[in-house]
């Protein structure tokens, strides 16, 4: 039902223009059954429900998936290295670049509104938890001090 009314709003804005054409649904979930993190997978589908695409499969990823303001990069995080590390692709999942590198755990990275900084945190059994925030090519990367899931507002 909810799904429905998704699709029901987005028909009524007018799917049919092209701006919103080409417009995705993204939502998490574990309808294919396989569950590689603890939130379920990553999907997308178009306003129709039709194609729904396992991103995180698509990727090769588990995990978050966020998309840059501008729809051209996605951060994840990944256990690559050995231990949750903040990378950054291009939307087609070409070219993944290493931002973070550290003995502790980084996770939830989220982009700025402008595009230009990744906010995230840092855990582990040593630091607690501490805020983040670098620019989005993983240069600057600055502690704000003690905190945990922090979002831009």
């Amino acid at each position: 039902m909810k799904y429905l009314k998704i699709v029901l709003i987005l028909v009524l804005v007018g799917v049919s223009s092209p701006v919103v054409a080409d417009l995705k649904i993204r939502f998490w979930s574990d309808r294919d059954g396989d569950i590689e993190h603890w939130t379920g997978m990553r999907f997308m589908m178009n306003p129709d429900g039709s194609n729904p695409v396992n991103l995180n499969k698509l990727f090769g990823v588990p995990g978050t998936l966020s998309w840059s303001p501008d729809r051209t990069k996605i951060l994840f995080v990944s256990r690559r290295t050995g231990n949750n590390e903040i990378f950054v692709m291009a939307a087609d999942g070409s070219n993944p670049v290493q931002l973070t590198n550290h003995p502790e755990s980084d996770g939830v990275p989220r982009w700025s509104p402008d595009g230009t900084k990744i906010l995230w945190w840092r855990s582990g059994h040593i630091i607690g938890s501490e805020i983040h925030v670098m620019d989005a090519d993983g240069s600057n990367q600055r502690n704000l001090g003690k905190g945990r899931n922090p979002k831009w507002s």
